[in-house]
């Protein structure tokens, strides 16, 4: 357990500085984006359902008067061990909804310690207010010890009206916790390469239940 404690430590110590590096800069701004999920499978079926009752970021007032933009995801779709693939639907505060897919890829390596989660999301607006989007999420994990897991998380969110350097891209070490079977906490603190001053702290609480018993 020694060796895999100083692992542990090791690559803590490399989140803390890249966080470090994140904040090196003069006039820096701190966006904290909030996204607890709960997530239901159904047992003897490859469906999963997935609810984030309230996802927030809070942002400077210059993007936004409230200080704040917060949102409600409905998600339902079929896995495998390969891959997965959503019907998404979301629901602004301000009155904007979308709906739209989300296509997962997993890839693992070196008997499940290095994880590779590719993520394509692509939004319609319903409503006038509503503008199509793009996101592409690119996620690379390794398992230093059981229940820890570091990496580096990238997010990229672009309008398809707009030109691709006016869209975000953050980039930035990551944590995840598996707590339990049924609890896991991801945390990840990024740049935006295209706005060096913007950086995103990204905390996800998530729990899962199965329904149903098995066969």
């Amino acid at each position: 357990m020694g060796k895999n404690y100083n692992k542990l430590y090791f690559f803590l110590i490399l989140f803390l500085l890249g966080s470090k590096i994140n904040f090196a800069q003069s006039e820096q701004e701190l966006w904290v984006k909030l996204s607890p999920e709960i997530r239901m499978n159904i047992e003897n079926t490859p469906f999963e359902f997935r609810w984030r009752p309230i996802d927030v970021i809070y942002l400077p007032e210059e993007y936004v008067p409230s200080g704040r933009v917060a949102r409600t995801d409905l998600m339902l779709g079929i896995t495998n061990k390969y891959f997965k693939l959503f019907s998404y639907s979301k629901f602004n505060e301000t009155g904007e909804i979308w709906t739209g897919f989300r296509f997962d890829q997993n890839i693992d390596f070196f008997d499940k310690k290095l994880l590779i989660n590719i993520q394509e999301r692509y939004f319609w607006g319903v409503n006038e207010k509503s503008k199509t989007h793009y996101y592409l999420v690119q996620y690379i994990r390794y398992r230093v010890v059981s229940k820890v897991l570091v990496g580096v998380l990238a997010y990229g969110n672009w309008k398809i009206d707009k030109s691709f350097n006016e869209g975000s891209w953050f980039v930035g070490p990551s944590v995840d916790y598996e707590m339990n079977k049924a609890f896991n906490l991801h945390l990840a603190l990024t740049k935006d390469i295209f706005h060096t001053q913007s950086n995103m702290l990204y905390t996800r609480l998530g729990y899962r239940f199965n329904l149903g018993k098995k066969e």
